[in-house]
């Protein structure tokens, strides 16, 4: 079972850039860290050794709500590090780094990959067995067994490529999203959060 979820996480491209992305800056979090929209909380051992406290929200309401929706009907923005700047300094916030997960190429691989396994070879049963999908509402569908000897190559193929061209040719003008290290600001200086 943890082979098949190294492989499901080497795959699912969003969850691994991301986590890449959190295990580089989790050694400037100190003192306390609030991680807003934490769902399960499933990245909280990589920043627990590095923060006095650990502050996870999740709303229920709107957990369940937006379960199996990805984002919708709330998914008013897509955030840009300019208006990620503006908006965290009207908040109070410094910015102390802005890294950007995923380009071009691993986002569009990400949508591919997730048709193939999802849709094609309906896979989101045994993907929720492996501890993905944690905001998904459970997978009814039986998984097409037949497309697998196809779809397996092609979604490891897919996710290499992406991984590749993201090396090669990384855009900064396509992204999964960012990861924003911020402390609040008293007077002149920052405190540290």
């Amino acid at each position: 079972m943890r082979f098949l979820r190294g492989v499901s996480d080497w795959v699912d491209l969003q969850w691994s850039l991301l986590y890449r992305a959190l295990e580089a800056v989790a050694p400037r979090a100190h003192g306390r860290l609030l991680d807003v929209g934490c769902g399960q909380k499933q990245f909280e051992l990589i920043f627990r050794p590095h923060v006095d406290e650990y502050l996870g929200i999740e709303h229920q309401a709107i957990f369940e709500a937006t379960a199996g929706l990805h984002e919708e009907p709330h998914d008013y923005f897509r955030f840009t590090p300019h208006g990620l700047r503006v908006l965290l300094s009207e908040a109070g916030l410094a910015i102390e780094h802005i890294e950007q997960v995923g380009s071009l190429w691993s986002l569009l691989a990400h949508k591919l990959n997730s048709y193939l396994a999802f849709r094609v070879a309906r896979i989101g049963r045994t993907a929720q067995q492996l501890g993905k999908l944690g905001h998904e509402f459970p997978a009814q569908h039986r998984p097409r067994l037949w497309a697998l000897p196809f779809i397996v190559p092609a979604i490891v193929g897919v996710a290499a490529t992406a991984r590749f061209m993201d090396r090669i040719f990384f855009d900064r003008e396509e992204a999964f999203g960012f990861v924003v290290v911020a402390r609040h600001k008293i007077g002149k200086g920052t405190q540290k959060a």
